[in-house]
């Protein structure tokens, strides 16, 4: 699964999902429009359909070859509930989230942690597009109710980070993102793709 996940269920549940003969892994979506956010995969069923290891280690765009290969083949995806990959929230009650998925990049929830943290270090966060607050209350206190919990239990982020061995990670510039609808209201300009023109 991502990592700008929440899981609020037994993870054990993902194990138990039940795959037709001939599927390969699970999905969120339907015909060609498919999230494999949370993905449980028949690993034995899976070596007829992925190269070998070290080429998709070798090659950038393997991310993205291999989501438009099981995209335009959905006879071999299993369907899975939207709420083991519930997308910001998703108008859904907080006892109805199995995994939540806080997805739009300027509304994640620890930003408020690792943009002030990376500033005193002389740092600057991947992600420089406008931060917004999150829509959803409920989720915002829930994140930081866990966090402090991981915090306490020992869960430090010195035990997370990773060896200055491969230097920064690169990452595009993200000023001009959108969001998804589900944390951002859209105008009817925007919804054309006016909003530049009319602003």
């Amino acid at each position: 699964m991502d990592t700008d996940m929440l899981v609020l269920c037994d993870l054990a549940e993902l194990w138990r999902v039940r795959m037709a003969p001939g599927k390969v892994l699970t999905g969120k979506g339907r015909k060609h429009s498919w999230r494999f956010c949370v993905a449980v995969w028949d690993c034995a069923a899976a070596r007829a359909h992925l190269p070998p290891i070290e080429r998709l280690r070798a090659d950038p765009d393997s991310h993205r070859r291999m989501m438009e290969y099981f995209s335009q083949r959905p006879e071999l995806i299993e369907p899975m509930g939207s709420d083991y990959n519930n997308i910001d929230g998703e108008k859904a009650a907080l006892e109805q989230i199995r995994i939540l998925h806080y997805s739009d990049m300027g509304t994640q929830f620890s930003h408020k942690y690792s943009f002030p943290r990376l500033q005193q270090e002389g740092r600057r966060h991947w992600f420089d597009g406008q931060v917004l607050p999150h829509p959803r209350a409920d989720l915002a206190e829930l994140f930081d109710r866990y966090y402090h919990e991981a915090l306490g239990a020992g869960y430090a982020l010195e035990r997370y980070r990773a060896p200055h061995a491969f230097g920064e990670l690169p990452k595009a510039s993200q000023r001009d993102y959108a969001g998804n609808h589900r944390t951002r209201r859209r105008s009817f300009w925007s919804r054309l793709g006016l909003g530049r023109l009319m602003g």
